[in-house]
Formats: structure tokens, C-alpha cells, sequence
């Protein structure tokens, strides 16, 4: 991967993520800190009890 590829990925990484949070917030409706908590868990590989 070049350095201009890890910038691009970078600089789409807040769009995507902002993108994952409201499609997650479809199905678990009105909880966001919970969501925002189990997209956190998900990024650093950890497990998460609903």
C-alpha cells in the first residue's frame, strides 16, 4: 500500500464510520450510547453483552 492509498483510506475513515453508525442505529433504535459503545468494542476487537 502506498503512502497516498493509506491517506486516501484515512481521510474516508470518519465518512465510513459515521455510515456504519447510522445503519447500526436502524436496528437498535434509540440507544445511542450503546451503539457508539459497541462500535468502539468492535473496532478494538473486544466483546460486547446487549
Amino acid at each position: 500500500m502506498t503512502d497516498q492509498q493509506v491517506i486516501t483510506t484515512l481521510e474516508q475513515a470518519p465518512a465510513k464510520l459515521v455510515a456504519f453508525k447510522n445503519e447500526v442505529a436502524k436496528v437498535i433504535v434509540g440507544q445511542n450510547e450503546a451503539v457508539d459503545l459497541i462500535i468502539q468494542s468492535i473496532l478494538v476487537g473486544g466483546h460486547s453483552l446487549l
